[in-house]
């Protein structure tokens, strides 16, 4: 099995760390993103809100700051 061994100078380098430890975050809110504008199409629903791309963000602890 490979193994990766990925080093970070901290503090400095803390949002290149936090981005990296909350990867699988950004993919599942992604992919809740993408199945609700899917929704949108398919079963001609509403278009995704902006308060509902955020709520999205918010229920993974993301935030575009």
């Amino acid at each position: 099995m490979s193994k990766v061994i990925i080093e970070f100078n901290l503090p400095e380098d803390q949002t290149e760390y936090q981005t990296s430890i909350k990867g699988g975050d950004y993919y599942c809110a992604l992919f809740d993103i993408a199945m609700r504008i899917r929704e949108t199409s398919k079963y001609d629903k509403e278009p995704i809100s902006s308060e509902e791309f955020y709520n999205i963000l918010y229920s993974y602890d993301i935030t575009l700051d």
